[in-house]
C-alpha cells in the first residue's frame, strides 16, 4: 500500500496535474473595494491555469490579460487562496503570516498548503529581507519543500541581485531564482513600456538556466492601472518533479508579496474582484 503522502502526490492529491504541463499560469484576483480604500484588506486569491498550447512557452514577450484569461477558461487547475489574521493584513501588510490552499478544480477539498511564517521585512527593499520563506506540504500534511531568500552582500547592494533558493523536504538545494536588477529592461518593468519582468530559474548550483518566472503587466485596465494585480508565467525545470513542482508554485506566492504587493495596499482579495 502507497504512503499517504505517495497518494496525496498522484491520484488523491491532484497536484499529479503538474506532471504533464510545461508551466503554468497564474492570475492573481483584483478586489476593487482595496482599490479605492486600501484600508480594508482582504486576502489574497489566485488562479492557475495550464499553458497555451498556441504560443511558444519560452517567448518572454508581452502576455496580454486576455491570454491568462483564456488559459483559465481552457485549462484550469487550481485555485489558491490565503488564509490569515484581519488585523495581520491591515497591520503588517505584506510581511503578514498566512496559509494559503491549494484546491484542484472542481474539488473542494485542498491538494496542498503553503505557510508562510511572519517575519519583518527590511526597510531597505527586498534585498535586505532575511528569513523570508515559505513551506509546502501536501493533502496529508508532509513537508514538500521550502523557498528561502538567500542574501548575498555583493550581489544585492552591488548588481541589484536578489536570490531565492529552493530546496526539497530534506533540505537539499534544488533550484535558484534569480531576480536581475542589473542594467536591463527588468528595471522598469512590469510596466506599460516593459511589460515582462523574467527571472531565470536555475540549477542547484547554478551553472544552466532550467526554467523562468516572468510577471507580465496586466494592461491598462483596472488590474494595471488601478491596482497591481499580477499575472505570472512559471516555466517548470524539465527534471522538476511534481513535488518540486508544487514548490516552485509556492515560490511564485513568496515572490509576489515580497516584491510586487505593497504594505499599505495588498491589491488583492476575493469579493468585488475584476475578472
Amino acid at each position: 500500500m502507497a504512503a499517504p503522502e505517495a497518494q496525496a502526490m498522484t491520484n488523491g492529491g491532484g497536484l499529479a496535474r503538474l506532471a504533464s504541463e510545461e508551466g503554468i499560469m497564474i492570475r492573481q484576483k483584483l478586489d476593487i473595494v482595496e482599490v479605492f480604500c486600501p484600508a480594508f484588506q482582504k486576502e489574497n486569491k489566485y488562479k492557475v491555469g495550464g499553458m497555451p498550447k498556441d504560443r511558444d512557452h519560452d517567448d518572454a514577450g508581452d502576455w496580454e490579460d486576455k491570454t491568462f484569461k483564456k488559459s483559465l477558461k481552457h485549462n484550469k487547475l487550481f485555485t489558491m487562496k490565503e488564509k490569515s489574521e484581519c488585523m495581520d493584513r491591515i497591520c503588517c501588510g505584506n510581511r503578514r503570516e498566512f496559509t494559503m490552499k491549494v484546491k484542484a478544480e472542481g474539488s473542494d477539498e485542498a491538494v496542498a498548503k503553503f505557510h508562510r511564517p511572519f517575519n519583518c521585512v527590511s526597510m531597505l527593499g527586498p534585498g535586505f529581507n532575511c528569513g523570508q520563506h515559505i513551506i509546502a506540504e501536501d493533502a496529508s500534511g508532509a513537508e514538500i519543500g521550502k523557498t528561502e531568500y538567500d542574501f548575498r552582500c555583493v550581489e544585492n547592494c552591488c548588481m541589484n541581485k536578489t536570490k531565492f533558493v529552493v530546496s526539497d523536504a530534506n533540505g537539499d538545494k534544488k533550484y535558484v531564482i534569480e531576480d536581475d536588477l542589473c542594467c536591463n529592461a527588468n528595471m522598469f518593468a512590469p510596466t506599460l513600456c516593459c511589460p515582462a519582468r523574467k527571472m531565470d530559474i536555475y540549477n542547484s548550483d547554478e551553472t544552466e538556466v532550467v526554467g523562468s518566472l516572468t510577471d507580465y503587466f496586466p494592461g491598462c485596465g483596472a488590474r494595471g492601472c488601478l491596482g497591481t494585480a499580477d499575472n505570472f508565467k512559471l516555466i517548470f525545470p524539465k527534471d522538476a518533479d511534481v513535488k518540486m513542482r508544487t514548490q516552485l508554485m509556492a515560490s511564485v506566492v513568496l515572490i509576489d508579496f515580497l516584491i510586487f504587493e505593497k504594505s499599505e495596499n495588498d491589491n488583492d482579495g476575493v469579493g468585488g474582484d475584476v475578472a
